[in-house]
């Protein structure tokens, strides 16, 4: 089966644009480095004057048959004003953008220089707003950081309310130069409270508590149970090893556990598994645990 001849011009074009697109590369590159100013007719001048040169340099395994074939392919479509150049339409203004920062299209219009890229608008708030939310956790995890202070046990609710209750003054008593205060500093915390705390408490502001030392328990409120916070030297281990030291037997033990974490305790099976792997079995009590280095 024959191809049609759109298919035979679309292989041809595609197959001499391999060639010459890593030798157009570079010549854009020079281009940008001219003092020349950077419009779509002085770089299609650049382009046709030196492409030439520049694929006899790239390519010199090429007879000079095929290098004359594929430049005047790349001259021809270079030259191409219906908008549908492969290279003036397409590759060349997105290698420009990605390389060199520039585009001819500013908002809606394409004109005939390449000016530098500026930040929309809309990226330039969007920024702002994120660089004034990341300053606002700042504040809250300082505020996490001095309420769990010295605490063994702390509602996750309590730590919520104080948030709300001072987030604004902790803010503006940080962030103010001078005793002067920015409209963005006064009014981001209560945007962040009533736009972001709900999503940010669990995901963001549990796990600041979690890095001063604390873990959390979870409630069940169908049962009017609270989640808190609980330091993690106040654990069901810790609180294990200091029973052990003092003779406990399992069953005390694990009494203990039950009655301090409710719901939250380890199962029998995963505190004996701690006690085989850190301590050894009393010869004449199976429920009875003592040092390993004991009597060694």
């Amino acid at each position: 089966m024959k191809m049609s001849w759109e298919l035979t011009i679309k292989a041809s074009t595609s197959k001499y644009a391999k060639i010459v697109w890593p030798s157009m590369k570079k010549l854009i590159d020079k281009f940008f480095e001219t003092d020349q100013e950077y419009t779509t007719t002085n770089l299609i001048n650049y382009l046709i004057d030196n492409l030439g040169a520049q694929l006899l340099e790239d390519r010199p395994d090429l007879t000079q048959q095929h290098r004359s074939a594929s430049k005047g392919h790349a001259i021809k479509d270079l030259e191409d004003k219906s908008g549908r150049s492969k290279f003036m339409d397409q590759k060349i203004p997105r290698y420009i953008r990605a390389t060199h920062k520039r585009s001819r299209r500013m908002g809606q219009f394409y004109g005939n220089e390449y000016l530098p890229i500026e930040k929309s608008w809309d990226s330039t708030l969007k920024s702002k707003s994120t660089k004034a939310r990341k300053l606002v956790e700042k504040t809250i995890k300082e505020m996490v950081e001095e309420f769990v202070k010295g605490k063994d046990k702390i509602f996750t609710e309590d730590l919520k309310q104080h948030i709300i209750d001072n987030l604004k003054a902790e803010h503006i008593k940080r962030h103010s130069v001078d005793g002067k205060v920015t409209n963005v500093i006064s009014r981001q915390p209560t945007q962040y409270i009533q736009h972001k705390l709900e999503t940010t408490f669990p995901t963001k502001i549990i796990p600041m508590a979690k890095s001063f030392g604390y873990g959390i328990v979870y409630g069940r409120p169908s049962r009017g149970i609270s989640t808190y916070l609980i330091r993690k030297s106040d654990s069901w281990e810790s609180m294990t090893d200091s029973m052990i030291s003092n003779g406990k037997l399992f069953d005390e033990i694990y009494t203990a556990i039950l009655r301090k974490y409710k719901f939250s305790s380890p199962s029998k099976d995963k505190v004996i598994s701690y006690l085989n792997a850190n301590y050894e079995r009393h010869p004449l009590f199976s429920n009875k645990w003592n040092i390993k280095s004991e009597g060694k």
